[in-house]
């Protein structure tokens, strides 16, 4: 019962911060004409960056339990991200007939998403075994 209390109460704030990026992000000025689905993108790469850093912190120092982990990467970072919603942009785009924007938002969803999981896991692994 402690499992799934740790993933639903996760995926509830993982699920809320979600939202408050989805509504944000459209409202900065500087994203208004962004031709890719770039609210999605944001939080799928911001959720790459935490879990790689959080996995190393995790790695390093040994500090989550079974429960944590639960909570944090399937839970809060499991609803955060969404490839579902990210599968469902690529489908419109191409329905729409926009091959250059899929292309765009697929390689920069899978190449710096890879990208900052690898930064974020290396940047906290080095900087917690440094003396």
């Amino acid at each position: 019962m402690d499992k799934l209390l740790a993933v639903g109460c996760g995926g509830f704030l993982g699920a809320i911060m979600r939202y408050g990026m989805i509504v944000w992000v459209p409202r900065v000025s500087v994203f208004q004409d962004c031709p890719i689905p770039l609210s999605t993108l944001l939080v799928n790469l911001l959720g790459c960056l935490i879990i790689g850093s959080l996995k190393g912190i995790a790695d390093c120092l040994h500090v989550f339990n079974p429960t944590t982990n639960l909570f944090l990467f399937t839970g809060i970072l499991g609803s955060f991200t969404t490839f579902s919603t990210f599968g469902f942009e690529t489908w419109r785009l191409l329905d729409e007939g926009k091959i250059f924007e899929v292309l765009l938002y697929v390689s920069l969803s899978v190449f710096l998403g890879i990208l900052l999981v690898w930064l974020g896991y290396s940047f906290c692994c080095r900087a917690l075994q440094s003396p």
